[in-house]
């Protein structure tokens, strides 16, 4: 008997740990997309002096590494441009080649940090945070709502930016290629221009 209950114990354990760990996987997804959409909606307003680029990569291992930086100007007494708030989001392959490491960095002319709970100090200017680790799949790209493109250096403002984010483990694919499934991947949608005029057409019908 106690065999018995012993076995169906550690079946049970064994169970909630893989819940929780699924569990915990989800919430920090949600978390690391609202973080990044609070950067966007903060800084990146239709406007503004404001400049968004994009770049991916496919690195070692098949990995696809992002970036993204989010930078707002202003004009000294010699009406010279400065940077008065930068944030970059950067995630890169870990030395083992196992998995991404997704980084924050914030600097500029504000010290504070709308992520922090206390004004960083001088010497803390642009350091680059592990936000979360054991990440399989990161990537941030711009959407006009048909196509998606990987990258973007245009000074004007992408009209929406597409995260997609997945801590799965990867598997190889029809191709042998080592990937996650696209069914596994978290993806966010953030618009830039929520002002925007939508086209649309009204439709009369009697009911």
């Amino acid at each position: 008997i106690m065999v018995t209950v012993i076995g169906v114990y550690s079946s049970v354990r064994k169970t909630q740990t893989s819940i929780d760990g699924r569990l915990k996987k989800n919430f920090q997804t949600t978390e690391i997309l609202q973080r990044i959409a609070e950067d966007i909606d903060r800084l990146a307003m239709p406007g503004s002096d404001v400049t968004v680029s994009i770049k991916n990569r496919i690195d070692i291992e098949n990995f696809t590494v992002s970036q993204m930086i989010i930078e707002s100007k202003f004009y000294d007494k010699d009406n010279k441009p400065q940077t008065f708030e930068k944030i970059v989001w950067q995630s890169r392959v870990s030395a083992d080649g196992n998995e991404l490491i997704v980084f924050r960095a914030h600097s500029g002319y504000s010290l504070e940090d709308k992520m922090l709970d206390e004004p960083k100090e001088k010497y803390e200017r642009e350091w680059y945070i592990p936000v979360c680790s054991g990440v399989s799949y990161f990537a941030i790209e711009v959407s006009d709502g048909n196509n998606v493109t990987p990258e973007w250096v245009a000074t004007s403002l992408p009209q929406a930016v597409k995260v997609s984010i997945s801590f799965e483990p990867r598997s190889f694919d029809a191709l042998g290629n080592l990937s996650v499934p696209e069914e596994l991947i978290r993806t966010r949608t953030i618009t830039l221009d929520r002002f925007r005029q939508i086209p649309y057409t009204f439709i009369y019908k009697e009911f």
